[in-house]
């Protein structure tokens, strides 16, 4: 362990580069690093993962390198974006799908931005507020939607070790086309994007997401990767688990 003045030298050298050091538990949930809270959870390095929102591939890179050989099944709406997935070099035991995945089976229209980060069911909230307002459409398109439950049911999946949804403001929807799956046990972890400012029009709150999982019978376990704005939490990654 370190020494408190070594300690304080070294953070306030660090501290100039915007850096410090802080200790990372060994054997439970540190609520620092997202990924090595997953793995020490999951205790499996065979998971069987639901990736809802895939764009190109971030979470599926981060479960690969987290477990040995994870089954992944990916959901991207965006035709473009899809593309751009389907060229990276997944072994076998990654799925992806041009799909998207609501509280209901439908069509509807998805609107593509210039970041496809943002790319949404929903449009950008136009309020001076959003940092993201003036990002462009570059096209829209109809697509498919599914939903968790019937997903799980046509693939015959008895059991997910986690959950991830990142739709832009349409991650209740998401829930809600899962509420069988959640309540009934078959979800163990669930992984989600919430937003504590206005993103989006018509988007879902924190207050709402939290709401359906507590309903579901899952309690919050941390928050990470957080972005602030003046200060304030803005939006961030959640992480919950059944209770």
């Amino acid at each position: 362990m370190l020494k408190p003045t070594l300690k304080r030298l070294i953070n306030s050298t660090l501290a100039l580069f915007g850096y410090r050091v802080i200790r990372t538990p060994l054997n439970r949930v540190g609520g620092i690093d997202l990924f090595s809270d997953i793995a020490y959870l999951v205790k499996s390095e065979t998971p069987t993962c639901i990736d809802v929102g895939a764009n190109v591939g971030q979470t599926i890179d981060a479960l690969l390198d987290t477990f040995s050989n994870p089954l992944i099944h990916s959901f991207e709406p965006s035709l473009k974006t899809f593309q751009t997935l389907q060229r990276k070099p997944y072994a076998g035991r990654v799925v992806l799908h041009n799909l998207a995945l609501g509280s209901a089976p439908a069509e509807r229209e998805f609107i593509n931005y210039k970041s496809s980060v943002l790319s949404s069911f929903l449009p950008l909230d136009p309020g001076h507020q959003n940092r993201f307002r003036d990002v462009s459409e570059v096209g829209r398109e109809n697509v498919q939607l599914s939903t968790v439950d019937c997903f799980l049911a046509e693939e015959r999946i008895i059991s997910v070790d986690l959950l991830k949804i990142d739709t832009q403001g349409f991650d209740l929807e998401v829930l809600r086309g899962a509420h069988k799956s959640l309540t009934d046990g078959r979800i163990q972890y669930v992984l989600v994007e919430i937003n504590f400012v206005g993103m989006y029009q018509g988007q879902s709150s924190a207050a709402e997401v939290t709401q359906e999982l507590e309903t579901a019978g899952f309690r919050l376990i941390d928050y990470y990767e957080k972005v602030r704005e003046q200060g304030r939490l803005a939006w961030c990654t959640a992480l919950f688990g059944r209770s």
